[in-house]
């Protein structure tokens, strides 16, 4: 599994992978991100990678097979991906991405000493990613909301699994967070596979907000 697919996450040590919306990429990263982009966006991207390692022999291993290591088996090999952010309305985006983000191949020397098991193997795979985002809210305000750092956010966030998820491709982002300690107001974008799903995790997101702050914090 790769998160180099040829973006910026690259140099940046994939440093705020999630939380970043800095341009269409946030399809694969986080789609809730489209609703901070403006207008339409196309990002291409491609890379190199380059990777070694290397097979050691066994003090058992006959005589007979050689003694060949096999060499480097992977060596360099191509990357990359395609994404699109496109701007229905204001609070709505649609995007679709495609990153070949998983898979790899090796291939030994011609007569190294486990060529009787391996010889050379390719697995190519490619993700696509038909994404929608809502913007739910940029005016999300409660009283009991005041004095919450936005560390509270993110601990509220991943204690109740209400982060984007990769698996299930849906959750939340805040944003303008801000003005969230000292006024209560924070903004909300809720991604989903469905305007009913999308709904239902706004309902679950207010929800955990209020419970967690009834009682200070």
């Amino acid at each position: 599994m790769l998160y180099e697919v040829g973006t910026a996450d690259v140099g940046l040590a994939s440093a705020g992978y999630g939380a970043r919306a800095q341009d269409a990429s946030t399809v694969f990263t986080n789609p809730a991100g489209m609703t901070r982009l403006e207008g339409s966006q196309v990002l291409l991207g491609a890379q190199a990678l380059y990777g070694d390692y290397g097979f050691s022999i066994g003090p058992g291993t006959s005589s007979g097979l050689g003694t060949n290591d096999g060499g480097n088996p992977i060596g360099w090999f191509p990357g990359g991906g395609a994404f699109f952010s496109y701007s229905a309305s204001p609070d709505l985006k649609i995007g679709f991405g495609m990153a070949g983000n998983f898979g790899l191949a090796e291939k030994y020397d011609d007569n190294w000493v486990g060529r009787y098991y391996v010889q050379e193997a390719t697995l190519i795979g490619m993700s696509l990613l038909p994404s929608i985002a809502y913007k739910a809210t940029d005016n999300l305000y409660s009283p009991r909301y005041r004095g919450l750092l936005p560390e509270d956010l993110v601990d509220l966030l991943t204690v109740n699994k209400l982060h984007y998820s990769h698996g299930t491709e849906s959750g939340v982002l805040f944003h303008l967070i801000g003005a969230l300690s000292e006024f209560g107001k924070l903004g909300l974008t809720a991604i989903a596979n469905s305007p009913a799903q999308v709904d239902e995790i706004y309902a679950h997101t207010l929800e955990v907000l209020d419970k967690e702050t009834a009682y200070g914090h």
